[in-house]
């Protein structure tokens, strides 16, 4: 391949894309083995990846995306707009993207936020339940 083309079938990282690929597969309750093996590839290797040791072919980047159930486009985005949807788990395609940084804080926070008023409605409910058992 010559030197025009080879830019285009491989990317470094630039220190940002394996960290975001860390952050996704961690959040999908992913091991490095298990993304690894589906890669076909060494969990050393794979590692690599993730700390932007080395440089990644654009497949290797699409299968990524594919075992992380994420867009390429948002794989290899400076911008790093990826956050949970209320609307599933890690492990499913609960992810959703809109404007703005991934801020763990920040998802956590509303994360507690919700389990709060989750647990606020089910108190409620229980004391409702609670009246009409003693009523009937």
């Amino acid at each position: 391949m010559n030197d025009d083309n080879s830019k285009y079938s491989s990317a470094r990282t630039n220190g940002r894309i394996g960290q975001k690929i860390r952050r996704i597969r961690e959040y999908r309750d992913l091991s490095q083995d298990s993304v690894a093996m589906e890669m076909g590839m060494s969990p050393s290797g794979y590692s690599r990846i993730e700390r932007d040791e080395v440089s990644v072919t654009v497949d290797k980047l699409a299968r990524l995306a594919d075992i992380l159930k994420v867009s390429l486009i948002d794989l290899v985005s400076p911008e790093e707009s990826i956050v949970f949807n209320n609307y599933g788990t890690a492990k499913d395609n609960s992810f959703s993207t809109i404007n703005g940084a991934l801020d763990i804080e920040k998802i956590e926070q509303l994360y507690k936020d919700q389990i709060n008023h989750l647990q606020q409605e089910v108190n409620y409910l229980r004391g409702i339940v609670n009246t009409l058992t003693k009523s009937t």
